[in-house]
């Protein structure tokens, strides 16, 4: 038995398994959480002050009264850091998984993760306590 050939095609074969995992599992996660505007740095839930942890309350339980919607994957980091805002209050954010929602989102025409959707307009990208109260007409 040729043993340098039997080990030439394990080699072949483990570098298969491996280039179809990558492929299939890595890079559409990669894909599916692209963002269309720049994102700011990481934003922590942590909030600095009694009026900071009041103002995210406020803007979480305005943005669920406008019924924005956030669209995201739980694959996605950007996603993550745009829950970490809302900190405790993220509850409140009226949030739909694109993972356990596919459907919804294909209908919503949701093409990157985060995705927002207020007012009947969709945008992308991680947004600022203050840009999301812009956009949804609320006080911060």
């Amino acid at each position: 038995m040729n043993w340098q050939a039997v080990n030439a095609t394990l080699y072949v074969a483990m570098m298969v398994v491996l280039t179809v995992t990558v492929v299939f599992y890595y890079v559409p996660a990669y894909w599916e959480c692209k963002s269309l505007e720049a994102l700011p740095p990481l934003v922590k839930g942590d909030f600095e002050s009694v009026e900071e942890y009041v103002k995210i309350r406020d803007l979480s339980l305005c943005l669920q009264e406008r019924e924005a919607l956030l669209y995201g994957s739980e694959n996605c980091g950007w996603t993550e850091r745009q829950k970490m805002v809302f900190g405790e209050w993220f509850g409140n954010v009226p949030y739909i998984s694109c993972i356990t929602n596919e459907t919804v989102c294909e209908k919503a025409g949701i093409v990157g993760y985060p995705a927002w959707e207020i007012n009947g307009e969709l945008s992308y990208g991680l947004k600022t306590p203050k840009k999301l109260a812009e956009m949804a007409g609320c006080n911060f």
